[in-house]
Order: structure tokens, then C-alpha cells, then sequence
């Protein structure tokens, strides 16, 4: 088994532990840790939605959440108008 397709396998392994909420969340990070660790061009390989489940699980361990974000459109002050602006 190559060192992408061990990766992938965990990954889907940890979206498993995460909906059942084991004790095993903390091993199996570690486990993707070190395979990454071993092998970074693997990295390259993932697919965003791995990425998005790794990253879901180190969040879930860690207790955080993200915060979204906010886009905010600039205006113009109405009083600051002129012909031009429109």
C-alpha cells in the first residue's frame, strides 16, 4: 500500500471516529502526522475534501472553531455623491 493510499485511509478512518466520537480521535491524528511527516509529497496528493476532514479532526481535537469570514462591500457616503459616481 503506498503512502498516499495509507493516508486516505485514515483519513477516512477519522471522519468514522469523529461521528462516533471514540477516544481514538488523538492516535489516529498522530498516525496521519507521521505519515505525512514521513512522506510531505503526499500532501500534494490530497484532495481538498481529505484536507477539509483532516483539518475538521484537528479541530474537533483541539475543541476550536473557525471563525467565518466576513466580507464587507465599501460605499460611498451618500452625501459624498456625485454625477460622476453614477
Amino acid at each position: 500500500m503506498t503512502p498516499h493510499e495509507q493516508v486516505k485511509e485514515k483519513i477516512e478512518s477519522l471522519q468514522q471516529i469523529m461521528i462516533a466520537e471514540t477516544p481514538k480521535l488523538p492516535s489516529v491524528l498522530q498516525e496521519i502526522r507521521v505519515l505525512l511527516g514521513k512522506n510531505p509529497e503526499v500532501v500534494t496528493l490530497l484532495e481538498e475534501e481529505d484536507i477539509g476532514r483532516l483539518v475538521a479532526g484537528l479541530a474537533q481535537r483541539a475543541n476550536a472553531k473557525f471563525a467565518e469570514a466576513v466580507v464587507k462591500t465599501p460605499r460611498k457616503a451618500a452625501a459624498k455623491l456625485t454625477a460622476l459616481d453614477l
